[in-house]
């Protein structure tokens, strides 16, 4: 087992589609977030040696989201945006390298269980399906 701490900051682009007058407008805006939070993984050891490790990971984490800026052409949208902090639960799964006892690479996926950016007047909502990523971690070890 494995206990961490994250603190992410992250930028994403959005599409809005609207109809005005039988026309459609789109608009782009970015959000701009911080995500932090506190994870547990189980990890499975497949090959074990002194100076090399292969495995797999599962668990889960549970973290915050502050969106902190919100950019757009659309200044009514940026208006509506709910800038409160959110939660989400998520299920982590991957695998793992560890060299030389402190050295990690890690390839993930992460599913989000419940995760949501909703306006004040619920006229839109954002979410995160999945996310997949490489990470390369420093371990202490005691």
């Amino acid at each position: 087992m494995r206990y961490y701490i994250n603190l992410n900051y992250s930028q994403a682009i959005f599409k809005l589609s609207q109809k005005i007058n039988n026309e459609n407008v789109t608009y782009k805006y970015r959000v701009s977030m911080i995500n932090y939070g506190a994870n547990i993984d189980a990890l499975f050891n497949f090959l074990n040696t002194e100076n090399f490790v292969f495995g797999a990971l599962a668990g889960l984490r549970l973290s915050g989201n502050n969106v902190i800026n919100v950019n757009s052409s659309n200044t009514i949208l940026v208006n509506e945006f709910d800038k409160t902090t959110l939660f989400d639960l998520c299920f982590n799964a991957g695998l793992r390298i560890l060299i030389a006892k402190h050295y990690s690479i890690e390839i993930y996926g992460r599913v989000p269980l419940f995760y949501k950016i909703a306006s004040k007047n619920n006229t839109f909502s954002a979410f995160q399906k999945w996310n997949i990523g490489v990470r390369y971690t420093f371990n202490f070890n005691f």
